[in-house]
């Protein structure tokens, strides 16, 4: 674990000199530009979007008239996310919940009703989040995951087997990073089925 008051200096010294980072200040995901330009197609007004992870990504959607529920584990990068959301008035269709990751980060979606048109798993814990969500994506919905090439998410990619899948590799914004981005939609059901 790392030490908590190098972590606390960070977060200060990034809050001091760069008190609006790139994500927010551009309002997009920080996924490859082949993955941003997916969902530019995909997110449509009204959608109800869950996300683990806050940031450009939550500006982007809820620029786009949806709804957005965003789990976020740091304290001061969820407070930027808000500020941004305040900022550019759209506070009315997003809830950022601040979850300790030592809590219950993944469980806290099982106090949240309904189902979601769009998740998207860039946070923490992302084979439990992938695990606990999945079956609440509405058929013909989407779940995206983002680094999906890390060995790591393996059994999260294994788990989606059978939706329709859309791998997405290129360029991330601001840095050297080549990652990928997975995209799964959910199947319709097909007759005679009960999902």
């Amino acid at each position: 674990m790392k030490n908590p008051l190098i972590l606390f200096s960070r977060a200060i010294r990034n809050r001091l000199f760069n008190p609006r980072p790139w994500p927010l200040v551009e309002g997009r995901p920080w996924m490859c530009h082949l993955a941003v330009e997916q969902l530019e197609k995909l997110v449509m007004p009204g959608m109800r979007i869950l996300e683990w992870g806050s940031g450009g990504s939550t500006i982007f959607f809820a620029e786009r008239g949806a709804r957005i529920i965003s789990i976020e584990h740091d304290a001061a990068w969820a407070e930027l996310a808000r500020e941004e959301l305040l900022r550019r008035e759209l506070t009315a269709q997003v809830e950022i919940h601040r979850i300790d990751l030592a809590a219950n980060y993944v469980d806290v979606v099982d106090g949240l009703a309904g189902s979601f048109d769009l998740v998207v798993v860039d946070g923490r814990r992302r084979v439990e989040c992938v695990d606990k969500v999945h079956e609440r994506v509405v058929a013909g919905g989407w779940l995206v995951l983002d680094d999906s090439d890390r060995e790591a998410y393996s059994p999260a990619v294994e788990q989606l087997a059978g939706w329709h899948k859309l791998v997405l590799k290129g360029p991330r914004p601001k840095t050297k990073e080549d990652p990928q981005t997975t995209m799964w939609q959910k199947p319709q059901p097909t007759a005679g089925s009960s999902v």
